[in-house]
């Protein structure tokens, strides 16, 4: 019997074939939410913003995927009559039922910040202008069947299937100079690195091993000019200092794909662009 996150096994260390179907008592998930939000400004060309946001659904419609069942000693106690395998000595698994089902509840709140501030520089020096938004996730939890204990998400890679990276926080900082026709952005993203366990490490990479996805912070410079009210020119660069995307050893999103998180980074490195808006009226 393969047992739960035994990558070493060659019954385990595999990318599982899947039978995807519906429960056929399947319902429609029900959610309540509501949320909580103020506006400051103290100052004429300075606004603050803060929400807190809140949100519970119930019979949630979801899967629980192969790696999931296959990584979680718990979730394989409870699914692993889903796992059928091939007659014979080794027992090699030959698919597991993932099922499109009601799996409980989830709950997850957090605080969204958003400020935003300009200053004239005087004659002939146009305007500075700075933004930031921010997000932070407080909760975020779900039940993986109807009766189970609430499982936390927050800060972690999810469950390597159909729950995705959850960081803690994530926000954009901005930076613009206008001066007449031109205009120059300066942009930061970040996003809070997060931690993958060992069982999901082993079952994508193999060694069962914690591992800590780094921090992410990519820069963006772009350089904009207006010739005509209705034609707008632009040339940047994305990922100006060129940096590597922090390496993640599990997948996401259903790729299959280890080394990073697409939904979160680009891999591609430094690259430049270059468009044109023209506006018909």
């Amino acid at each position: 019997d393969c047992p739960a996150g035994q990558a070493s096994d060659p019954r385990c260390e595999t990318q599982f074939n899947v039978r995807l179907s519906s429960d056929p008592g399947l319902k429609p998930e029900k959610s309540r939410q509501y949320s909580l939000g103020a506006v400051f400004e103290p100052l004429r060309d300075l606004s603050i913003a803060l929400d807190y946001w809140h949100i519970q659904k119930k019979d949630q419609i979801s899967v629980i995927g192969g790696d999931a069942i296959m990584s979680d000693p718990t979730l394989y106690e409870r699914y692993k009559s889903r796992i059928h395998r091939l007659p014979g000595p080794n027992s090699f698994v030959s698919y597991i039922e993932t099922p499109v089902e009601n799996l409980g509840e989830l709950k997850t709140s957090g605080i969204d910040v958003d400020v935003k501030a300009s200053w004239p520089l005087g004659d002939g020096l146009g305007r500075l202008g700075a933004s930031f938004a921010g997000s932070f996730i407080r909760q975020w939890k779900q039940q993986n069947g109807k009766g189970t204990p609430f499982v936390s998400y927050e800060g972690t890679a999810g469950d390597g299937a159909s729950v995705q990276p959850v960081p803690k926080w994530q926000h954009t900082l901005g930076l613009d100079w206008a001066v007449g026709n031109w205009s120059v952005t300066l942009e930061n993203v970040f996003v809070k690195g997060w931690t993958e366990s060992a069982g999901l490490v082993e079952a994508n990479v193999g060694p069962a091993i914690e591992h800590k996805v780094k921090d992410s912070s990519r820069w963006n410079l772009a350089l904009g000019w207006k010739p005509m009210p209705a034609l707008a020119l632009r040339v940047g660069a994305r990922n100006l200092f060129d940096q590597d995307p922090p390496f993640t050893a599990v997948s996401s999103y259903g790729s299959h794909v280890t080394g990073y998180a697409g939904s979160f980074v680009d891999p591609r490195g430094r690259f430049w662009y270059v468009s044109a808006n023209y506006q018909f009226k």
